[in-house]
């Protein structure tokens, strides 16, 4: 009696099982709607496992990244789960084995479109291309790139180097590496396809699974077609002659009315119309020995001499596991020590068929070659803790054959503050968000050629315009333990408009105003473009018969700059008018015209009180400012009020700005007599007459 298999060479594929409300057909792994959602949910591979974390359709894997199998952009393990950027999906399947051939993975998106990330030598993420990818990329429809993406699919398994899908009019296309009629094609026509190609003779399928090298697709009359690789029996052709083959319906004893389908690498299990499991192909080592069986017949698996029933089906490279109807979880084959929870380590030598102690109420498995994943209803994992697989950074090597719970990070939401439109002569614009764990969010520009994000202060950032564009800025919360708790990492992005404009100016007020120079100054901000600048002055306000004093050039990448030029060999006491134009390669911008004027005014004159009044002298007092400029001085004095009669006595020229005290002597005067003075001042501004005295 067949009642432990193993498959135990290095690669196999994780069974998909999930089927959307969007695709509305079934994969493989479980036997009836709700379990057949569960199992979908979940895959475990070689060195990685994902699952999808929420009803979003989130996807999140975690384990070895060598090749980009985690599909989250680069290549660091993960000992917790990460949420892929921007993948939501319906089902996923993860490529089983140790080798690199089979660290790839892919989803079904919501919208039934396909995309597959990692490992790329043979062609298996269907992109046209055998260049790895760290990211998911889009799976080319059947026919080519040329012909659109995939879409439509309502089932997907991954093989080494290889992987299959059922189609919306239930057509199964495979699409990879072709050895051993691996893609259900004559593997000496197309040895490895890198689109999808349709495998001839597969039509009304329901479940589907890959394994290393072959695939069974359950139709709906609940016959199985099996292709690919046969040397062990695993087709179930019946017939004796185990060679690898196209896809043919399985003819092995006892199987029909097939409800759930799973492949390993030498072996294929299936749950059958009572829901009893049958497993036929190779036997090989066990019981621990080196001794290899063929069961063209298949065997009806049991745990000691009872047969059990399930309701779902799993495997790995080394071995399976199934959900009996009861939901207790009963797992078989080689799993290297990792096929169940502490109290069933004794599962480790021998690889019978046994239950797994503890897990007595689980909903989802998915195996993979170092570890075996359960929703029950938690999800846990058990394996080999020597590699990040179980998705908990605190496992440790006593984790081997112990379930621990997996770290799903909780979700988290990130905002930033809305920024308005700007132009080129923008300045720097703080930047501002927040996160719901409390973290505060970093910064980046998407678009460096439009705008940059600075970094002034700590904690404290800023965008700056580069160019005209869409500036588009993300803000990211990161993940990881916060407080005790684990988050993914959250981002938000605010985006608006740079405008190129001409240069921005503010004409300063004019300074260092002397009887004949000044100093004119503007503040030139050039708008990102560089800027040529020209100051204009003259006597008349608009401007007319300008002199043109051109200045420096303001590059393209200065911030606003302050331009000056000394003017000089002006008259005084002129009124000056004065302007700015710049040009940049948008246009020309001229500043508001201001005005100044040199010093100069007419002189300001005060007559004073006379001082050393004798018979036929006194001396004359008097206050002059001479307003900048030459100005003449005297005082006139006569006998009459009106002075009339005045005598004219000459001081001198004066061009002060300030106050001086000016006096003369006058003398031969007649003693007895009254005299009338005052002081006058005169330059080519105005005159002056001070008040008229009397001694």
């Amino acid at each position: 009696m067949f009642r432990r298999l193993l498959a135990a060479v290095a690669l196999c594929c994780t069974v998909l099982s999930f089927a959307p409300s969007t695709a509305g057909a079934e994969t493989s792994g479980g036997t009836d709607t709700t379990t057949r959602s569960a199992m979908g949910k979940i895959a475990g591979g070689g060195t990685s496992n994902c699952v999808i974390i929420n009803s979003d359709g989130q996807v999140a894997c975690w384990g070895e990244n060598n090749k980009g199998q985690l599909g989250v952009g680069d290549t660091d393990d993960r000992t917790t789960p990460a949420s892929i950027p921007g993948l939501f999906a319906s089902q996923i399947a993860v490529s089983n084995g140790t080798s690199t051939s089979a660290f790839s993975a892919c989803a079904i998106l919501l919208d039934t479109s396909v995309k597959c990330w990692g490992y790329n030598a043979y062609g298996g993420l269907g992109n046209g291309t055998q260049v790895d990818s760290l990211s998911p990329v889009n799976v080319c429809a059947v026919g080519g790139c040329g012909s659109g993406n995939l879409t439509g699919a309502k089932a997907i398994s991954v093989g080494f180097g290889f992987a299959c899908a059922i189609l919306a009019n239930d057509s199964v296309a495979c699409w990879g590496y072709n050895s051993s009629w691996r893609l259900g094609v004559d593997p000496n026509v197309n040895y490895m396809l890198t689109t999808p190609v349709a495998v001839p003779n597969v039509s009304n399928a329901t479940q589907i699974s890959s394994s290393f090298g072959h695939t069974c697709a359950i139709i709906s009359d609940l016959s199985l077609k099996c292709w690919g690789e046969g040397g062990y029996g695993q087709l179930g052709l019946g017939d004796g002659n185990n060679s690898s083959r196209g896809a043919n319906t399985v003819t092995a004893s006892g199987i029909s009315g097939v409800k759930a389908v799973t492949t390993m690498m030498k072996a294929t299990c299936a749950i059958v119309t009572d829901n009893s499991v049958k497993c036929w192909g190779s036997n090989y080592n066990y019981d621990s020995s080196t001794t290899e069986a063929i069961h063209n017949t298949p065997a009806t698996m049991q745990i000691g001499a009872s047969t059990f029933y399930a309701k779902a089906l799993e495997s790995g490279t080394y071995g399976a596991c199934a959900i009996k109807t009861n939901d207790a979880l009963v797992c078989w084959g080689s799993l290297e020590g990792r096929t169940g929870s502490a109290t069933a380590a004794n599962m480790s030598t021998a690889n019978i068929v046994a239950n797994v102690v503890g897990m007595s109420s689980v909903t989802s498995v998915a195996v993979g070659s170092n570890s075996v994943c359960v929703t029950a209803p938690g999800l846990k994992c058990w394996g080999s803790s020597l590699k990040p697989v179980l998705g908990n950074a605190l496992a440790s090597a006593d984790s081997v054959g112990t379930a621990v719970d997996v770290v799903v990070p909780n979700g988290q939401t990130a905002t930033m503050a809305a920024i308005s439109n700007k132009t080129t002569a923008s300045g720097a614009n703080t930047l501002s968000g927040s996160s719901s764990s409390g973290q505060p969010l970093s910064y980046a520009s998407d678009t460096p050629s439009v705008c940059a994000v600075t970094n002034p202060s700590w904690n404290s950032y800023a965008v700056v315009p580069i160019g005209p564009g869409t500036c588009s800025v993300t803000g990211t919360a990161p993940g990881g333990s916060i407080n005790g708790t684990y988050y993914y990492s959250a981002t938000a992005t605010v985006t608006f408009t740079i405008t190129a404009v001409t240069p921005v100016v503010t004409l300063n007020t004019a300074s260092a105003i002397t009887i004949s120079s000044a100093t004119i100054s503007a503040s030139v901000n050039p708008a990102l473009s560089n800027t040529m600048n020209v100051f204009k002055y003259s006597r008349n306000a608009d401007l007319s018969n300008a002199t043109s004093v051109p200045v420096a050039d303001v590059g393209s990448g200065a911030g606003a700059t302050t331009l000056s030029t000394d003017i000089s060999g002006l008259p005084s006491g002129t009124t000056y008018y004065y302007t700015i134009v710049s040009t940049n390669t948008v246009g020309t911008t001229t500043a508001t015209t201001k005005s100044f004027s040199t010093i100069g005014y007419p002189p300001i004159v005060t007559t004073g009180s006379p001082t050393s009044v004798s018979a036929g002298r006194a001396t004359l007092n008097a206050v002059v400012t001479p307003g900048g400029v030459s100005t003449t001085i005297w005082f006139t004095i006569g006998q009459k009020s009106d002075l009339s009669d005045g005598t004219k006595i000459d001081y001198r020229e004066l061009s002060d700005l300030t106050a001086i005290d000016v006096s003369v002597s006058a003398s031969n005067l007649v003693e007895s007599t009254r005299y009338y003075y005052r002081v006058e001042a005169t330059n080519f501004l105005g005159s002056a007459k001070g008040e008229i005295k009397s001694f």
